[in-house]
C-alpha cells in the first residue's frame, strides 16, 4: 500500500513505477537542500559567497589533480613528483598564522581575496602557457603552486572569517555546512575526475580553464558586506595584565 503523502509534500513526492511514492529528498540531497533549506534562504549575499567558493574549488580539484600528473611526465623520480604538492602546502607552515592574524584584525577581507584570487590566477596561467609552449620544467611548477599555497592562506582565512558578515548568527551553523557541502562535491568528487580527464585530452588544458577563472568578474561575487573585521567591531578596550 502507498504511502500516505501530505500536501505540502506532494512537490518533493514523484510516483515509481509500483505506483508508490517515494521522497526527493531521500533520492537527491543536494537537490533537497537546495529547494527547501539551502543557499535560497540565507540571502542574495551568501549565494555569491557559495558561487565564488564552489567555483574556486572546482579550479582547485582540476588543478591539483593535474598537477602531479604534469610533473610524473617531466621526471620519474617519485620524490620529485610528490615536492609538488609538498611545496603547495609550506606556506600553511610559514604564512598561516601570520595572514590568519592580518585579515582579523587590519585588512579588508574583500580586497584581500580579490587580489590574491588575482595572483594565484596569473601564476597559473604562466605555467599554462609554459606547458603550451612546451618550456614548463619542476622549478617552475614548484614555484608556482608555492605562490598558489601562500595564496590560499590568504583566501581561504579571509573566506572562511567572511562569512558572519553575510549570514545572521542562526543561519551560521546551516551556512557553514553548505560552504562544506559544496567545497566537498566540487573539489573531493567532481575537480579530480575533470582534471585528470582533461590533462588526458591535453596537459595544458587543465591550466588553462582554471586560468581562465577571471577574477575581474568573480570580483562582483564578493559580498558587499564583506569587511575588515576592524570596520565592523567596536574597538577593544585595553586590559591589564593583572586582570
Amino acid at each position: 500500500m502507498a504511502n500516505a503523502i501530505l500536501p505540502d509534500q506532494a512537490r518533493l513526492s514523484r510516483p515509481s513505477a509500483s505506483g508508490t511514492y517515494f521522497r526527493l529528498d531521500a533520492v537527491s540531497p543536494i537537490l533537497f537542500a537546495v529547494r527547501r533549506r539551502g543557499i535560497l534562504v540565507l540571502g542574495p549575499d551568501f549565494r555569491k559567497l557559495f558561487a565564488a567558493s564552489a567555483a574556486s574549488n572546482l579550479g582547485d580539484g582540476i588543478v591539483y589533480t593535474a598537477a602531479p600528473l604534469l610533473a610524473a611526465t617531466l621526471t620519474r623520480d617519485p620524490l620529485l613528483v610528490a615536492a609538488v604538492m609538498f611545496m603547495r602546502s609550506v606556506p600553511w607552515l610559514l604564512f598561516s598564522l601570520v595572514s590568519g592574524a592580518l585579515i582579523d584584525r587590519r585588512l579588508d577581507r574583500r580586497k584581500v581575496m580579490g587580489a590574491f584570487n588575482s595572483l594565484r590566477a596569473a601564476a597559473i596561467g604562466f605555467l599554462s602557457l609554459a606547458v603550451l609552449l612546451g618550456f614548463a620544467n619542476l622549478p617552475l611548477l614548484y614555484a608556482v603552486f608555492f605562490i598558489i599555497g601562500t595564496c590560499e592562506t590568504f583566501f581561504d582565512n579571509a573566506s572562511q572569517t567572511i562569512l558572519p558578515a553575510v549570514v545572521s548568527r542562526e543561519d551560521f551553523e546551516k551556512a557553514n555546512g553548505r560552504l562544506e557541502g559544496a567545497r566537498i562535491v566540487t573539489n573531493d568528487l567532481a575537480g579530480p575526475s575533470l582534471g585528470g580527464l582533461l590533462f588526458g585530452v591535453s596537459a595544458a588544458i587543465p591550466f588553462l580553464l582554471n586560468a581562465a577563472r577571471s577574477p575581474g568578474p568573480r570580483l562582483s561575487y564578493w559580498p558587499s558586506r564583506a569587511t575588515s573585521a576592524s570596520a565592523r567591531q567596536p574597538p577593544r578596550q585595553a586590559r591589564s595584565w593583572r586582570t
